[in-house]
C-alpha cells in the first residue's frame, strides 16, 4: 500500500485491526520496558540467583511469542505489511502511536465505542477456531501417516471438541448481540479455500511435533470452555443465523486446506504451472451460513442456549 495516498484516496482499515497493530506495538514497548528497566538486581547473598533472572528471561519470551503470534495473525487477515513493521519497530523503540509516523495517510474506519470490545472478541475467536481446526487438521494427518505430534487421551479429544463447540457459540452469541454486518464477518473468517490454505501454512505447517503438541493441548484446556461460557454478552440469547462454520466443518475445511497446500508445494516444484484452486467442496460464504445444518439439526435451526455455567455437562460434539 506504500504510495496509495498519490493514485487516490487513502486506504481504510477496520478499527479492529487497526486494534490489533496497537496490541503488536504495547507488546513490543512492554517488552522493551522490561528489557531496559525491569532487569533483576542481583544482591550479595543471592548465590546464583537463577530463579531471578530465569523468570525475566520467561517473561520476554513470553511477549515475543504473543506477539509473534499476532503478527502472523495480522497477516493472515490482510494487514499490509508495512503497518505491521510500523506497529512493530515502533513499539520496539518503546514508542506509541504507529499510524503517525505512516509515510502516506490511512483512514481508521470508527467503530461504535459499544461495539468495539465485542467486535475484537468476535474476530479473536473466528481466529482461534480457524487455527484450532488447521492444528487439528495437522494432527489427524500426522496420525494416519504414523508420525502423529501428539497421542491425546480421550478426555483430552473430547475436550477439544467442547471448546471449539463454546466458541462457535460465543461467536454466534456476541456476533448477534453486536449485529455484526457481511462485510465484517468477511473481514475476520477465514472462509475461502486460499484463507483457509494461508492459516495453514503461516501456522501449522513446517512446525515441529513439539510446537504442535504444545498448540494442540493450549487449545484443548478445560479453562478455554469455561471462558467461552461466562464471557458471552448476552448467555440467554438466542441467534437463529450461524456466523461460523460447526466445528466438523471448520475441521473438514482446514483438511482440504491442507491437501490443497501440499497438491500446490508438489505442482510447485514438479514442473506444471501452479495449482490455482482445487474444486471447493464447501459453500462460498456469500450463500449465507444461516442455510447451514448443526450436525443433525434442521438447517435454519434456532442456536441452542447454552448449558448452564455452574453444569459440568458440555455440549455434545
Amino acid at each position: 500500500m506504500t504510495g496509495a495516498g498519490f493514485f487516490g484516496p487513502p486506504p481504510v482499515l477496520p478499527a479492529w485491526k487497526a486494534r490489533l497493530l496497537d496490541r503488536i506495538e504495547g507488546l513490543g514497548a512492554r517488552s522493551t520496558v522490561i528489557l531496559n528497566e525491569e532487569r533483576p538486581v542481583y544482591r550479595p547473598g543471592d548465590g546464583r540467583g537463577g530463579w531471578a533472572i530465569e523468570q525475566w528471561c520467561s517473561r520476554l519470551r513470553d511477549i515475543d511469542a504473543l506477539r509473534a503470534e499476532l503478527i502472523e495473525r495480522a497477516r493472515t487477515v490482510g494487514v499490509d505489511n508495512e503497518f505491521i513493521t510500523l506497529a512493530k519497530d515502533t513499539g520496539e523503540q518503546g514508542n506509541r502511536g504507529w499510524h503517525s509516523r505512516m509515510v502516506h495517510p490511512i483512514v481508521v474506519h470508527a467503530d461504535d465505542a459499544a461495539r468495539a470490545p465485542l467486535l475484537d472478541a468476535v474476530a479473536e475467536d473466528m481466529w482461534t477456531l480457524a487455527q484450532m481446526a488447521a492444528v487439528e487438521a495437522e494432527r489427524l494427518e500426522r496420525h494416519n501417516t504414523g508420525k502423529p505430534f501428539t497421542v491425546p487421551d480421550p478426555e483430552s479429544e473430547q475436550q477439544y471438541q467442547r471448546n471449539m463447540v463454546a466458541l462457535v457459540q460465543r461467536v454466534t452469541i456476541n456476533a448477534a448481540a453486536v449485529k455484526l454486518t457481511d462485510a465484517e464477518r468477511a473481514e475476520m473468517a477465514p472462509d475461502s479455500v486460499n484463507d483457509c490454505v494461508d492459516v495453514y501454512s503461516r501456522t501449522v505447517h513446517g512446525r515441529s511435533d513439539a510446537e504442535l503438541a504444545q498448540r494442540w493441548h493450549t487449545h484443548a484446556w478445560p479453562g478455554v470452555e469455561w471462558e467461552a461460557k461466562h464471557a458471552v454478552a448476552h448467555p440467554t440469547m438466542q441467534a437463529d443465523v450461524w456466523y461460523v462454520h460447526s466445528p466438523d466443518e471448520l475441521i473438514e475445511r482446514a483438511v482440504f486446506a491442507q491437501q490443497t497446500y501440499s497438491a500446490r508445494l508438489a505442482q510447485k516444484f514438479s514442473g506444471p504451472p501452479w495449482l490455482d484452486e482445487l474444486t471447493s467442496p464447501w459453500t462460498s460464504p456469500a450463500e449465507g451460513l444461516d442455510t447451514q445444518s448443526w450436525g443433525s439439526e434442521p438447517a435454519g435451526e434456532p442456536l441452542p442456549p447454552l448449558p448452564d455455567p455452574g453444569s459440568e455437562a458440555g455440549p455434545e460434539w
